[in-house]
């Protein structure tokens, strides 16, 4: 047996015997060629398999199995490495946390797993599971390498383009930000001046048509400023239930000048009742507006728009459909997307920026709506369509509000003292001669320096502050308000300011200000602010 023999008889030996063993010798070769073509073809598999893979044996974790892949992976292709110790045959592994790992795995049994370990600039989701022999302990390991440096690389670089990507965002917010500070500035001295004018008594083609202007420079900075919000998710709704048909009536206002401009006919079919929804009444109203206004800018003059609302199941349907350019196919699925435009003469004649259909979509989607668009083609005209929830029934109905500034009641407001502190000098000029129509007393510094020493003799009621000031800001100007001991006692801040995102709202209201009005402001709303203030 020793010299090799399969089995051994002792003569004389009967046939049947013979017989038996020979038997037993040809199944148990048959049974060996078995095992044998099983281990050759799992030797294949493992050979062929995309994952590297290493079979240890024993505690001292000898070689026993080592796939080409492995063997590239490891670096070893031209190492013998069968029926050797790991560490004889690398031993740069000695004292590394991997084979820590795999001395654990041999002596609890329990699986490892490492994902991204790292091997020579290269990426693999690392697995060591113990191998048992029949008796059920653990007799070695078996390791699985599989390369994940592409999967690695590529998330790194989306991670690495969205960083980019956030960062160019940041960047565009805070160029908007400071784009609407730097329009706001010389649109507010405009707009005081138009209102002084009104105030004044007078009324001009001219001043109507620069008031027209202004308006809408304003709303251009309006829509840059919501579209940053709504990449940041900043817009905040205060929703209440309103009737369609006030939405539409505050939506025509707005509009209505365009209307007139191009001598277009308005028809509109909307229901008094029945049509109410849960709605931000200011926000809708400006998506609308946005619907009305995009109708007469592509429709030529004598043309007529309709509006129509009607109820649709649970649904509240509003179209606006024109007699306009229309809209080619290729274009219908893009009208939505910002800074998208129909194609437009060289004269630019009906203006915009290409971002009021943006913000429809996004204010409606941001009330459970949705907004389409259909057309004929171009020269057809095209409808555009809104669907909102239909509100619950509830008793209480939201009424129009029409802003008024009223002079008369302001007499109530004379001998009260009020600082004006801009850097602006036009728009502090006309700051000053509006309220001193109001019957305020109004004195006017242009840096904080010169504000905190005009302060200590006037000692104001009131500070109307500018942020952007030169020298100190209007934030330090407000704490050095407060840490004067010559200064003002009890003057309320009210910002008057260019800066108009929640964040600049959020850092005026910590620095002090009881109020944040953002250039250019309604002297109406003004007002008020000063009013709130004194009474707080």
């Amino acid at each position: 047996l020793q010299a090799g023999a399969d089995e051994y008889m002792i003569k004389p030996f009967s046939g049947r015997e013979l017989e038996a063993r020979v038997a037993a010798q040809l199944e148990a070769g048959r049974l060996r060629r078995a095992l044998e073509r099983e281990r050759q073809r799992l030797y294949a598999l493992f050979q062929q398999s995309p994952a590297a893979i290493v079979v240890l044996e024993g505690a001292s974790h000898r070689v026993v199995f080592a796939n080409s892949r492995y063997r590239d992976v490891s670096g070893l292709s031209n190492v013998e490495l069968l029926n050797r110790r790991l560490l004889d045959v690398d031993p740069t592994l000695a004292g590394t946390p991997l084979v820590k790992v795999i001395d654990a795995v041999f002596a609890t049994g329990e699986r490892a797993h490492q994902p991204e370990l790292t091997i020579a600039n290269r990426y693999f989701d690392w697995t060591c599971q113990a191998t048992r022999g029949n008796d059920g302990r653990v007799d070695g390991t078996v390791q699985f390498f599989y390369d994940v440096t592409d999967k690695v690389l590529a998330r790194d670089a989306v991670s690495a383009a969205r960083r980019t990507a956030e960062s160019a965002n940041r960047a565009k917010d805070e160029f908007l930000a400071m784009l609407g500070h730097e329009l706001r500035n010389p649109l507010a001295p405009i707009v005081t001046a138009l209102e002084l004018m009104r105030m004044r008594g007078g009324d001009s083609r001219e001043q109507n048509i620069i008031e027209r202007q202004v308006a809408h420079v304003a709303r251009l900075v309006d829509d840059l400023l919501d579209v940053s919000r709504f990449a940041r998710g900043k817009i905040r709704l205060e929703k209440r239930r309103t009737q369609l048909v006030t939405l539409v009536s505050r939506a025509i206002e707005t509009a209505s000048p365009l209307f007139e401009q191009h001598n277009q006919h308005l028809e509109v079919r909307v229901p008094h009742e029945g049509l109410d929804v849960n709605v931000d009444p200011d926000r809708i109203s400006q998506a609308i507006a946005n619907l009305l206004t995009n109708a007469a800018k592509y429709s030529g003059d004598g043309s007529r728009v309709m509006v129509t609302a009607e109820r649709d199941g649970d649904l509240v349907r509003l179209r606006v459909r024109d007699e306009g350019v229309g809209i080619a196919p290729d274009m219908l699925s893009r009208v939505f997307d910002m800074f998208v435009q129909h194609r437009q003469p060289a004269d630019r004649a009906t203006g915009g920026l290409g971002l009021g259909l943006t913000i429809v979509k996004n204010l409606v989607e941001l009330h459970e709506g949705i907004v389409s668009v259909s057309s004929d083609g171009p020269g057809l005209g095209s409808e555009f369509s809104i669907e909102l929830p239909l509100a619950s029934p509830v008793v209480e109905i939201l009424k129009p509000e029409l802003p008024s500034f009223e002079a008369g009641r302001l007499a109530e407001a004379r001998a009260r003292r009020v600082i004006v502190v801009d850097d602006n000098h036009d728009a502090a000029a006309m700051l000053k001669s509006a309220l001193e129509l109001m019957g305020f007393v109004v004195k006017v510094a242009h840096d904080g320096p010169s504000a905190l020493e005009l302060a200590a003799s006037f000692r104001p009621e009131v500070g109307l502050v500018d942020i952007g000031l030169p020298v100190m800001d209007g934030y330090e100007l407000a704490e050095r308000f407060r840490e004067s001991a010559d200064g003002p006692n009890g003057m309320r801040l009210v910002a008057v300011t260019g800066y108009g995102q929640d964040a600049d709202r959020q850092r005026s209201a910590e620095a002090g200000f009881a109020r944040h009005l953002v250039k250019p402001i309604d002297l109406g709303e003004l007002q008020k602010a000063i009013e709130h203030a004194i009474a707080d």
